[in-house]
């Protein structure tokens, strides 16, 4: 009797799935330009708000007239800017998973190819067209949205905590001390 052959790791298969990712880096690179474009703007987002939730800057005091002039094509620019980039960090990762898509297709088309008569008599072509149709869209969504999604919450998440240690370092290193403590409170 053979011993239970072990499944790979989820490391070793993720990675296996980044290699047919990686010709098109470029173009995914488009979308972390995107990401960061969108992270920028929340950034950005924040400051205008603490500029005219405090309303005692210098910038208001000095120059009224020319700022309600400058503010909503400020705006404006910034709400371009966000959603050119949160358009870019969504298409050019999607572009990318339909060419992984595109390529695990082919293999798998390919190896139905080369497979003896006896497989087709044992399994059922249902289940060999779901493989080929919804389970490659799955493995192509693993593969694309994962890392966008590491990628553009981790810029936003240090863009931000940044920004709350430039505002106030003593707030936030004892915010960031306690959010352990009261997490595992409201747990328990």
């Amino acid at each position: 009797m053979s011993a239970p052959a072990t499944a790979p790791s989820a490391v070793a298969v993720y990675r296996r799935l980044l290699r047919y990712a990686w010709p098109h880096r470029g173009m995914y690179l488009l979308g972390v330009l995107g990401m960061l474009m969108y992270s920028a703007s929340q950034g950005v987002i924040i400051w205008c708000v603490k500029l005219f939730v405090q309303g005692d800057s210098a910038l208001l005091r000095q120059h009224p007239e020319q700022l309600l002039f400058q503010l909503p094509l400020a705006v404006i620019g910034l709400f371009v800017l966000r959603g050119l980039g949160d358009y870019m960090a969504n298409y050019f990762p999607g572009w990318v998973g339909r060419q992984v898509i595109r390529t695990l297709r082919g293999q798998l088309f390919a190896h139905y190819m080369r497979l003896p008569t006896a497989y087709y008599d044992r399994e059922s072509s249902a289940a060999m067209l779901t493989r080929l149709t919804y389970n490659i869209e799955l493995v192509a969504q693993a593969t694309t949205n994962s890392m966008t999604v590491l990628i553009r919450d981790s810029i936003t998440i240090v863009g931000l905590v940044t920004y709350i240690f430039y505002l106030n370092w003593q707030l936030s290193a004892f915010a960031m001390l306690a959010a352990p403590l009261i997490a595992f409170l409201v747990r328990n």
